[in-house]
């Protein structure tokens, strides 16, 4: 490890994500061998049957996750800069020329280039308003709490 050599970090896995998230306090140490110690301690029924699970974890998949987790959150695309075909495919929409300038000043205007986790669960009516073909991502508003 001298430093200059460079690697790619391996990709985040939903294993990889809970083994992280139960694991690993605290801030980074700076070290990718650091290994973070966690013992987990489970009973089982009304006996005291006591199951102990340690579970490790180094610092390069604690920083993968975190790497994974933030470009999850702020990955953001204009609305119509991508398509989604019938069959599913989503390609960069080659007549996209851009926002214009009171159409960039809204929040509505702009997606999360992730898998949706929110669009399902909106109403009908509000789904009468989407054109299917580019309104498959969440909308950055939805992010805003109402209350």
């Amino acid at each position: 490890f001298n430093c200059m050599d460079w690697f790619l970090l391996p990709p985040a896995t939903d294993s990889m994500i809970e083994e992280v998230s139960k694991a690993a306090k605290g801030r980074f140490k700076g070290d990718p061998s650091y290994v973070y110690e966690h013992l987990e301690i489970r009973r089982r029924g009304e006996r005291d049957d006591v199951i102990e699970e340690e579970i490790k974890v180094n610092e390069e998949s604690r920083l993968a996750v975190t790497v994974h987790q933030i470009d999850e959150e702020v990955s953001v695309v204009p609305r119509g800069a991508f398509v989604k075909s019938p069959h599913g495919l989503v390609q960069i929409n080659r007549s996209f020329g851009g926002l214009s300038h009171s159409e960039a000043g809204k929040l509505d205007n702009f997606l999360h280039f992730r898998k949706p986790k929110n669009l399902k669960k909106k109403s009908i009516l509000e789904m009468g308003d989407l054109n299917p073909a580019i309104d498959f991502l969440d909308v950055l508003s939805d992010d805003i709490t109402k209350g």
